[in-house]
């Protein structure tokens, strides 16, 4: 097994001149965005060997506006939306048929997942059962919370032939369309106390609107001073939609808010992520710069060739390390006002060995798993055989949204008592075991679109 840095070394030499860097120094970027977010916020109270989490941005609403240059989720959709529109092009010109286009799309991320959970799943639901269960209930359930991301992200990329159609009809007002989806499902659920899943729909909505900026980053240069109106003028309507609407300051989930601008995205959410793309245009220049650094380059091949272990490892690594350090008593000071947890001031010193024994841990470990993103399962293997009168299989649509709902079913239930119990939210009922019974379902469905697209091939 060769060494990551010695591929990405390879990687940065075999570069074509007319790859655009950017995107791929934004995705790296918001990789460590999210790890580095993720280990600073976590905070945990022990009642005895029971588990209470809270998030140090709690404490303050100053820091918590910070989440409004941090907010890095958006910058994953924006390069993945152009990512998939440049891929669907290039499809197209071979004639290449939409399931299978699909299925390589979904295989790249899918190798790691899948061997997440044959890891995590089986360990979740024996640690459930030997462990007390107010213990392992909340840290278990914690473990899949980040693959919301990826059944979203497979519903948008699945998305990307209309996005590109209405793109070339319609072209930015497109957007319009999603935010009065957006706008819509909010106004139900936030005005009209209408049932929680309509926010669900917002998953795909807001994250559309980031992969068409993505679009439109590759086929538009906006004029400076439109994008800086658009920067000002979209901060704005987020501010009066925080100080006079009904919606939270953080742009992350926040432990004393009746909702979150996160999960689901609300209309601040899909404003911002607007906001986030006229903010790359507006530093193009300097990323363009920053980018073509020999060291920038090589670190980010390395973190994009590593990106999903990285997301996915670095939860249960920063669990570990919260419960050693809860038996080590090296649990950073803090106190609770109103339910809420707070830091003291000794506890950001504290929480410094805590936070770098996480991050060398990540790093280690993605030392030794990063491979799994890049092995050929044999299931995964595929032979193309082209028919063009096929634009999009039934069957490989069915098929991803499936996946992409057990993902976020998944995401919902957590390990805890794997594959067994019961997780209730918004009118519906699951078990763990169920959702992953429906991601496999759908990986399957997808991949046998492509298989009858190919016997219908040989029959005629």
């Amino acid at each position: 097994m060769q060494l990551l840095r010695t591929v990405a070394a390879q990687g940065a030499l075999d570069t074509p001149p007319e790859r655009d860097r950017i995107l791929d120094v934004l995705r790296a970027f918001a990789i460590l965005g999210v790890v580095g977010g993720h280990v600073i916020m976590a905070m945990t109270h022990w009642d005895g060997n029971r588990p209470s989490l809270g998030n140090v941005l709690a404490s303050s609403s100053l820091l918590q506006l910070i989440t409004w240059l941090l907010q890095v989720m958006p910058l994953f959709f924006i390069a993945g939306g152009a990512a998939s529109y440049l891929s669907w092009n290039s499809a197209q010109r071979k004639s290449m048929q939409y399931s299978e286009w699909l299925w390589k799309r979904m295989t790249r991320l899918l190798s790691p997942v899948f061997f997440y959970l044959a890891i995590m799943a089986p360990l979740g639901g024996i640690v459930s059962r030997v462990v007390d269960e107010d213990m392992a209930t909340p840290l278990l359930n914690l473990t899949t919370q980040l693959l919301w991301f990826l059944g979203v992200y497979l519903l948008v990329t699945a998305l990307t032939p209309v996005l590109a159609t209405l793109h070339r009809a319609i072209g930015v007002y497109q957007a319009l369309g999603w935010l009065a989806v957006v706008i819509t499902a909010d106004v139900t659920r936030l005005q009209f106390d209408g049932p929680d899943a309509v926010g669900l729909i917002n998953f795909v909505a807001v994250w559309a609107i980031a992969a068409s900026c993505g679009i439109w980053y590759l086929e538009y240069s906006p004029t400076r001073l439109s994008l800086m109106l658009l920067v000002i003028g979209g901060f704005a309507i987020n501010a009066a939609l925080v100080f006079y609407g009904p919606y939270p300051v953080s742009l992350v989930g926040m432990p004393n808010e009746s909702f979150s601008n996160m999960a689901p995205p609300s209309l601040v959410m899909a404003i911002q992520t607007v906001v986030m793309w006229a903010g790359v245009e507006l530093l193009k220049p300097t990323l363009k710069k920053l980018s073509n650094n020999a060291r920038v380059w090589r670190s980010a091949i390395s973190i994009n060739l590593s990106a999903m272990t990285i997301y996915l490892w670095h939860l249960p690594t920063l669990i570990v390390w919260t419960v050693i350090a809860h038996q080590m008593n090296w649990t950073p000071e803090h106190h609770i006002v109103d339910g809420v947890l707070m830091p003291t001031t000794q506890y950001w010193s504290q929480a410094i060995p805590l936070w770098c024994a996480t991050w060398i841990s990540v790093y280690a470990l993605v030392q030794v798993l990063w491979f799994t993103e890049h092995i050929s399962w044999p299931f995964f293997k595929l032979k193309t055989q082209v028919d063009k009168r096929v634009w999009r299989s039934p069957v490989s649509v069915a098929g991803v949204i499936a996946t992409g709902v057990g993902m976020l079913l998944i995401s919902g239930s957590g390990l805890s008592g794997f594959p067994t119990k019961v997780t209730e939210f918004a009118g519906l009922s699951w078990t763990g075991g169920f959702a992953v019974a429906v991601v496999l379902g759908g990986t399957i469905l997808v991949k046998v679109s492509t298989a009858l697209v190919r016997s219908a091939d040989r029959t005629q």
